[in-house]
């Protein structure tokens, strides 16, 4: 396979400052959407846990009026810079279906699947909200067993209920990742479980560790340290059935997205200094397009470049750290989908993916 020409060089003053940005994580925690007060506190989201007990009671049916999940997320840090969520309409999937954003080791990631939004149970966005019914939107039936990133009614069912507003937290934005997820409750339900990311987009990677994951005694603290570096991030966080009804604009958690590349990029230009054998961050995107606008948006905010230089910096970017889907379709983490201008294949995407298995990678 021929090799791919990989741009190295960035203007001094411009690496620098991406390094900055990438030296403690206090920059990206003043740039967090959620309102994070403390990083070291155990619950460091008291303004987004609040939001989920108000939802927890119209989930019941206790509620009175309509809940929003867009109205309430853009109540959150409203004096942050950047545009409130926008949305298409009254559309019930993106009111009432629990945002999915930043899932996994986000500040220390290897592998970031960065994909456009969560999908739904198969409700149709044609679905419009109405006084009370949130409680009525999550007794719909799954048209597809397994169909969706999560299940919200297994998380509130399966919880214990101090554990309730934690773990729905965890699904907007948390530690574990999906792929932490999907495993550990597959290690213990066998293949009664329908794991929709395993099964659908991590299918070569669980095929290639599944010794190290179902056939050995590792703990799942150990296998999570592994797999967390795993990362998930939507580009929006709102729900929809299909792309079109996202209604997406440039927003202040989109940004947020693409702040956590820039500082995970900056981070690791500064560890490979003293570590120069580290393995390097990728950024695997669906909806390129897209992505690419909330990345050069970002390094506009940050940065305040020029547009000359926001074209040399975003072609470092691409050339060193960013890969792609090979159609706008796909989404599955393979050597085949994953593409460097070129399918990168199984040597380079064995490379990539050894951590999930090896902690000496």
């Amino acid at each position: 396979m021929m090799e791919i020409k990989v741009i190295n060089n960035l203007n001094d003053d411009v690496k620098e400052k991406l390094k900055d940005f990438g030296k403690d994580d206090s920059k990206l925690n003043s740039l967090n959407p959620y309102g994070l007060e403390n990083p070291d506190k155990k619950d460091p989201y008291p303004k987004l846990d609040k939001i989920i007990e108000k939802f927890l009671k119209y989930y019941k049916g206790d509620g009175k009026g309509v809940f929003s999940w867009v109205e309430e997320l853009n109540e959150l840090e409203k004096d942050l810079e950047g545009e409130n969520i926008s949305y298409n309409g009254d559309s019930a999937n993106q009111h009432y279906c629990l945002p999915t954003h930043v899932n996994g080791d986000y500040k220390n990631g290897l592998i970031y699947h960065c994909l456009f939004n969560a999908g739904t149970n198969g409700v149709e966005d044609s679905l419009k909200i109405s006084e009370n019914s949130l409680y009525d939107y999550y007794k719909i039936p799954e048209k597809e067993l397994g169909k969706g990133p999560k299940d919200i009614n297994d998380i509130i069912s399966e919880s214990e209920e101090e554990k309730i507003v934690e773990n729905l937290r965890h699904n907007i934005i948390g530690f574990k990742s999906i792929l932490t997820k999907e495993i550990m409750k597959k290690r213990k339900e066998g293949e009664k479980y329908q794991a929709y990311y395993c099964d659908k987009y991590y299918q070569e990677i669980i095929e290639k560790n599944k010794n190290f994951y179902f056939d050995s005694d590792e703990n799942e603290d150990d296998i999570a340290k592994l797999t967390n570096k795993l990362v998930n991030i939507e580009l929006y966080p709102l729900s929809s059935k299909n792309k079109s009804g996202s209604g997406y604009k440039l927003n202040k958690f989109s940004l947020f997205g693409a702040y956590i590349i820039l500082y995970r990029i900056g981070k690791y230009l500064n560890d490979v200094e003293t570590n120069p054998n580290i393995q390097k961050p990728r950024f695997i995107f669906r909806s390129f397009t897209d992505w690419t606008a909330c990345i050069r948006a970002a390094i506009k905010n940050r940065f305040d470049f020029d547009d000359d230089t926001i074209d040399d910096m975003f072609e470092y970017l691409y050339d060193n750290f960013f890969l792609e889907f090979s159609s706008p379709n796909a989404g599955s983490v393979s050597s085949i989908n994953v593409v460097k201008k070129l399918r990168i294949g199984n040597e380079r995407f064995d490379k990539m993916t050894d951590f999930l298995s090896d902690p000496e990678n």
